[in-house]
């Protein structure tokens, strides 16, 4: 392609990328609410630049109180030597702080946009001084980088993307060169000064993200193991030293800052306007917290059998509506076949670091990365993504690169229709997983109450509303006609056949059509009597899997996805009444 031609096609795909996320960011309005862990961060970054510290004080709590904004109250404070302190790795609000001074809280979103665009170049920079062509390189890591959940972190006020970028970045400076001399033509060279030194930075860089987040660790062993494997002893052994250095160096100022090195393992709590905020370490708030809302993390070494739910885990991280990588890491999967297709030592190491970060998280911790509250995606991946980019010993072709932009487009397509649609519903962060590819996808979260307080308990049976479809109140939900079909998730034990349920309408009939597992029934209500009120029976599809719940550990319960549509008339009031148990007459 001539030089002008390949401009344009630049141009296009970085407008397109623009386009997209940038539409999903306006729709969202993500600056009118915050999600998860983004109130910590914006506490912590701004209690650093107000106060000089990162304690937890009058002051504090003065700010995070005149924040009225959906979420913004949310805070997790540990408890250390009778002091409150934000509990959160230092990092992020110590590099976000001059942003933050600058410009606010979009000095956040400008520090995540840098640190992106930074690592790029570097990933950039080091790929194309491998065996592949520049060009081929930058197209690479363009598709692998922008087509994806990835450019969606830029919004997100919190370390998840500076952890990306960091460990991009890292890995990057340590794997320049590696394969250009070493695996092609049979030498081994030993390392240079100049090498060492790029990797010492590149270690340093990596130490930063252990510090964020520990699992992190495993990027910088795999670029120390890299270098371990090419002979370049010098500069394994620095990229070690700096990235250890950089862990006890950032570790000892965060326990300077906050009481805690480690943060996860300090006595911890989360506190929200509905509990409260503890005034002093000894307060009833904070006893009240600490007692009952519970943070500290606790890893066995070994971690406890989990077969059933690790499983489970196992598939939904590739799959899953929340996590999973075809949709979100489109290009994960390429790069990771085209690592396989004729690997090297190198390949190895790098695939086997992902492969350690995936086990860590399905055996160790299984239920801990659905999400499907406060975040897009699988943020736990984010970090190991950027190791499969290095993995191939030659980068994939051009027809496995479009097929990530069609995916891609797809992806970006169903999202941006679910956002549009859903966007005087639902402005969360989960609002672009009501369309298009998404409902055929499997549903799980460990939110225990998403937005609305949608799971429900109802005669000993669990409804988990996972779209915003259909009210949910205290004892019934209701469905409104004209909105797409309402889905829930339902849980229950022992052999059931069927539900019962009370349909109320001020219509003298209503029909309700619920599919389930390809099958579509539909329920037709006499509802012309004085009370309104008409008594149905639905018949319940096979069982589709049996899963514990986090509410139920080691309990598995036979889940079933059902979706509700209101065929005839213009609103109706579901109730449970209850299900009918195999053998029972109807």
């Amino acid at each position: 392609m001539k030089r002008g031609g390949t401009a344009v096609l630049w141009c296009l795909a970085l407008a397109v990328l623009v386009a997209a996320h940038g539409a999903l960011g306006l729709l969202r309005d993500s600056f009118a609410r915050v999600a998860g862990d983004e109130g910590t961060f914006l506490a912590m970054t701004e209690s650093l630049v107000r106060d000089g510290d990162l304690r937890f004080a009058a002051a504090d709590r003065a700010r995070v109180e005149a924040d009225e904004r959906p979420g913004a109250g949310t805070l997790i404070l540990q408890r250390v030597g009778g002091k409150l302190a934000y509990s959160k790795p230092v990092v992020y609000p110590l590099l976000a702080a001059p942003f933050e001074a600058v410009a606010g809280e979009r000095g956040l979103v400008a520090l995540n946009l840098l640190a992106l665009l930074a690592a790029a170049a570097a990933a950039g920079w080091s790929l194309s001084r491998g065996p592949a062509a520049p060009s081929a390189a930058a197209w690479a890591l363009l598709t692998a980088v922008g087509v994806g959940v990835i450019p969606s972190y830029v919004a997100y006020r919190m370390s998840d993307l500076l952890q990306t970028a960091l460990v991009l970045t890292g890995v990057a400076l340590c794997c320049v060169g590696l394969r250009r001399g070493g695996e092609d033509d049979g030498t081994v060279r030993t390392g240079t000064m100049g090498e060492a030194a790029r990797s010492a930075a590149g270690g340093l860089v990596l130490g930063l993200a252990a510090v964020a987040r520990y699992p992190n660790l495993l990027a910088l062993a795999g670029a120390v193991c890299c270098l371990a494997v090419a002979r370049r002893w010098r500069a394994a052994a620095a990229a070690a030293c700096a990235g250890l250095v950089a862990m006890v160096s950032l570790s000892a100022l965060g326990a300077g800052l906050t009481g805690a090195a480690n943060p996860y393992k300090a006595e911890r709590a989360s506190f929200d306007r509905a509990s409260g905020y503890p005034e002093e370490a000894e307060g009833p708030v904070a006893e009240e917290g600490f007692r009952r809302r519970i943070a500290t993390q606790h890893l066995q070494a070994l971690p406890v059998p989990q077969p059933r739910v690790s499983a489970w885990a196992a598939a939904y991280y590739f799959v899953g509506r929340h996590t999973g990588l075809l949709v979100y890491f489109p290009a994960a999967l390429v790069f990771a076949v085209s690592a396989l297709r004729r690997p090297d030592r190198f390949s190895w190491v790098l695939l086997a670091t992902v492969a350690a970060g995936i086990v860590f998280f399905v055996v160790w911790m299984p239920r801990n990365y659905f999400g499907g509250s406060t975040f897009v995606g699988n943020r736990y991946f984010l970090t190991l993504f950027p190791l499969l980019l290095f993995a191939p010993r030659r980068l994939p072709g051009s027809r496995a690169l479009i097929a990530v932009w069609i995916v891609g487009a797809v992806v970006w397509g169903s999202a941006l229709l679910s956002v549009e649609r859903a966007r005087e519903l639902d402005r969360s962060s989960q609002s672009h997983a009501y369309a298009g590819i998404f409902p055929l996808l499997p549903y799980e979260s460990t939110a225990r109450t998403l937005d609305g307080w949608r799971d429900r308990y109802w005669e000993g049976t669990f409804w988990r509303f996972t779209d915003p479809w259909a009210t949910a109140g205290e004892e019934a939900f209701e469905l409104v006609s004209g909105r797409p079909a309402a889905e829930t998730l339902l849980a229950t034990r022992g052999p059931v056949v069927a539900l019962r349920l009370a349909v109320r309408s001020d219509a003298p009939e209503v029909v309700l059509e619920v599919s389930q597992h390809g099958s579509r029934s539909r329920l037709r209500a006499d509802t012309s009597g004085p009370e309104g009120r008409g008594v149905v029976e639905l018949s319940l599809a096979p069982v589709w899997r049996a899963h514990p719940f986090w509410w139920a550990p080691g309990v598995p319960y036979d889940v079933r996805a059902l979706r509700w549509r209101l065929a005839e008339g213009s609103a109706a009031r579901v109730r449970f009444l209850g299900t009918v148990p195999v053998g029972a007459g109807s």
